[in-house]
């Protein structure tokens, strides 16, 4: 049941709780809004009360990462206004009306593993190519991206992702950037990011960004 009578503060000190006074550094953004709306709060004003905590410096939205920003630093922080800290990251358009936080190059391989190592086994085939592989910013049509059809036949999958399409079509509307696809293998096997190529598709639009994984050997 929806809580409508939380303010923009409220749910801010909320933001602040899941970070546990800094004991955790990071937490993914679709992770972050499951949260939240577990506590009955709606995705409007999850996203206006993100939005205000990074704009106070509380947090810092790093390619769908939120960190926690320091008590300390924060004010350092607003004293440098529109001064980017963030230096390996930056926004592009990705066509009419899309845009994606994208990472430097040399970075896509660590951010990637340090993202999904907790929604992917560890020890698992996917996780260890993943290590493997070497990675660029690439653009890709969507009809040449392959997609996993026993896990779209999930029905817990199919629940989950529906939300997650329409969280994502909002954004890219709003031109908020959005993080790129992460593909890889050379059949383009969509291995994250289900959410934002059906949101794609579903506004009309058929090109993307994509963090492209390719292997000068095998892959397991």
């Amino acid at each position: 049941m929806e809580n409508e009578d939380l303010s923009i503060n409220n749910i801010i000190a909320m933001i602040e709780g899941e970070f546990t006074n800094g004991q955790v550094r990071e937490i993914n953004s679709e992770e972050m809004i499951s949260r939240l709306k577990e506590k009955g709060i709606k995705y409007v004003d999850i996203d206006k009360a993100l939005i205000e905590a990074e704009r106070r410096k509380i947090v810092q939205c790093y390619s769908e990462l939120y960190r926690w920003i320091e008590p300390s630093e924060r004010e350092a922080r607003k004293r440098m206004g529109k001064k980017k800290l963030r230096l390996d990251w930056d926004i592009e358009a990705g066509g009419p009306g899309v845009y994606y936080r994208v990472i430097a190059t040399y970075r896509i391989k660590e951010f990637l593993l340090s993202l999904l190592s907790k929604e992917w086994d560890l020890k698992g085939e996917e996780y260890r190519n993943l290590r493997k592989a070497s990675w660029s910013l690439q653009t890709l049509n969507l009809k040449d991206i392959n997609l996993d059809h026993e896990l779209l036949e999930d029905e817990k999958f199919q629940s989950e992702v529906k939300e997650r399409i329409d969280y994502q079509k909002d954004r890219i509307s709003c031109n908020e950037p959005i993080m790129p696809l992460v593909v890889m293998y050379d059949n383009k096997m969509l291995m994250d990011g289900y959410a934002r190529f059906f949101a794609l598709r579903e506004l009309g639009i058929y090109r993307a960004r994509v963090y492209y994984g390719e292997f000068t050997t095998r892959p397991e």
